[in-house]
């Protein structure tokens, strides 16, 4: 049972991120085959999961690749050009706030798999695999 709502729940909240991502590509003129065709790379949807999840959050590395002040600098450009475009971007804009947050705390320089620090904090959990 835990497990089905906690699927479900990401892919519910996965869907509306991809139709947030593709009105957003639509209004910028770029193609919907386009963008599924990014998204379904190696380093495309997955690579949160397999790269941040599954190595950086298991191993508690935090040092070295996309730092949490660039991922929040490109949540920033996103949210601007959404908001150019008209495009509300609900889903994105909540996901927005633990950049900053983050940022705030001097994380800027981590990982921005270094997010989950955060919730191990509000949740009192830990995701290093023992």
């Amino acid at each position: 049972m835990g497990t089905k709502v906690v699927n479900n729940g990401v892919m519910h909240a996965v869907m509306v991120v991809l139709i947030e991502a593709f009105a957003m590509s639509t209004k910028l003129g770029v193609p919907v085959q386009t963008m599924v065709d990014i998204l379904n790379r190696e380093e495309g949807l997955m690579r949160p999961l397999v790269h941040r999840v599954q190595e950086r959050m298991a191993d508690g590395n935090y040092t070295g690749g996309m730092s949490v002040s660039n991922a929040r600098k490109d949540s920033v450009l996103a949210l601007e050009t959404a908001q150019n475009l008209g495009v509300p971007l609900f889903a994105t804009l909540a996901s927005h706030t633990p950049y900053e947050i983050a940022e705030a705390k001097g994380m800027g320089d981590l990982d921005y798999a270094a997010l989950a620090t955060l919730w191990e904090n509000w949740a009192s959990v830990s995701f290093e695999k023992k």
